[in-house]
């Protein structure tokens, strides 16, 4: 009956912008593998007991999303939780005029979803930046099993929390007048969703949504990185965080582009 109730949500679980949807429950073959998952020490499905865990296994849905494929749309009740496996997701509001704004990154072991469990819409949307995989859990099920173990309920509480810190976190770096700083502090966020000082940096649109700047001040401020030694990069996306050279903290953009900024007047 659940995994029933379960298959007739696949269907509108993700959402692609100008594709079809990815979701699609070919018997059991998106079953999940939890006990091989990476993610599995992140995961807050490690918490439930085997018995729990085994029933809900016939629910639990494993889902490849495509880069743009939408898995929380914000101001709809969701009908699943959602947990990252793999990827990166965008959470983005959308603002008075209409248009959509990014502020901030989701990875791995991150949940999303979780005020449907309060039968609240969502506060903003989730879209996949990089290939990603997903396990959804409908609502339904954790409300009839999982809720009554105290050990998940904490584990639910905690996750939450730490999605509450995660937005703060990026919400605070704005707060920073130089965009370095800001580079370097979001390039930190990134580095925690890894669990690697090798990530793989967004777009320098999406960059400039997250740190408040024009793409082309992005771009040269990253370009400020690179020959300070800050970032090495690997290839087109995949760089690699240094901590600061102590002996060159002269010229670190970090504090040189600080006073940059201080000297120049701000106009209205």
């Amino acid at each position: 009956m659940l995994e029933a109730a379960a298959k007739a949500r696949l269907g509108l679980s993700v959402r692609t912008t100008g594709q079809s949807p990815q979701a699609v429950d070919n018997g059991r073959e998106n079953a999940p593998r939890c006990m091989q998952c990476s993610t599995r020490a992140k995961c807050l499905l490690s918490w439930m007991s085997p018995a729990v865990a085994d029933r809900l296994q016939q629910v639990i849905v494993e889902l490849p999303v495509p880069v743009g494929g939408c898995v929380e749309n914000q101001g709809q009740t969701a009908s699943h939780l959602t947990l990252i496996k793999l990827g990166y997701f965008k959470a983005e509001r959308r603002r008075s005029s209409g248009d959509r704004a990014a502020v901030g990154v989701l990875g791995r072991g991150r949940i999303g979803g979780y005020a449907g469990l309060f039968k609240q819409p969502s506060v903003m949307s989730l879209t996949a930046l990089t290939p990603s995989r997903v396990c959804q859990l409908p609502i339904l099920a954790v409300y009839d099993h999982a809720f009554v173990e105290r050990d998940f309920r904490q584990s639910l509480y905690t996750a939450i929390g730490q999605h509450i810190e995660n937005m703060a976190d990026w919400c605070s770096l704005v707060r920073e007048s130089n965009i370095s700083k800001r580079l370097m502090l979001a390039f930190e966020l990134l580095a925690q969703e890894e669990g690697s000082r090798t990530i793989r940096i967004p777009s320098h649109q999406i960059l400039g949504e997250l740190v408040v700047a024009r793409r082309e001040s992005v771009a040269r401020h990253i370009g400020h990185l690179f020959h300070a030694g800050r970032i090495i990069k690997l290839d087109r996306w995949r760089v690699v965080l240094n901590p600061p050279d102590p002996m060159g903290m002269e010229q670190d953009p970090l504090t040189e582009d600080h006073k940059e900024e201080r000297a120049r007047p701000v106009r209205g």
